[in-house]
């Protein structure tokens, strides 16, 4: 292999191109979705403390972990349809909230390159789902804007909080 302008030799892959993602939300056992909500922009965080002991009679440093938790902000567009309300009545609920979860999940044919670099191959997407669960709405807000033409834009920004996240 030769090495480009730097002197770095470096291994070229592939091109992917996936052209949506899905959001489902629901209850764990139930296959209720709302599928109308649209969600403009989504932001998902998932954390855990950990502390670093090294004590001063050992050479040795040892990690302790504490919980995980995390956070998931959605940016949605309020109308035309009523599913804001029932997600912020079932998501908004404290009972029941361990079985609340939001999956997001890359979709689309997954298009990349053959090995002559041409974009003809497809193929169905098998990318990963990332399972949020615990889901409970912690924060919302709301704003009104005129993106001109006459055409006014409600959003809303919730917060979740998210208590355990897998990948399926």
């Amino acid at each position: 292999m030769a090495q480009d302008i730097f002197g770095i030799d470096r291994n070229i892959g592939q091109a992917w191109n996936l052209d949506g993602a899905v959001i489902s939300f629901g209850d764990r056992g139930n296959n209720d979705s709302l599928d109308d909500l649209i969600v403009t922009s989504v932001n998902l965080t998932y954390r855990r403390s950990t502390s670093q002991i090294t004590p001063l009679n050992s050479p040795l440093t040892h990690v302790i972990s504490g919980e995980s938790n995390g956070t998931l902000n959605l940016g949605t567009i309020i109308g035309p349809s009523g599913t804001i309300k029932t997600f912020l009545e079932d998501f908004g609920k404290i009972c029941g909230f361990q079985k609340r979860v939001i999956v997001l999940k890359p979709t689309g044919p997954g298009t990349y390159t053959d090995s002559d670099g041409n974009c003809t191959s497809s193929e169905k997407s098998n990318a990963q789902s990332f399972v949020c669960e615990g889901c409970l709405i912690n924060n919302f807000g709301m704003s009104v804007s005129n993106g001109g033409g006459g055409i006014t834009v409600v959003n809303a920004n919730v917060s979740l909080q998210v208590l355990k996240l897998t990948v399926d």
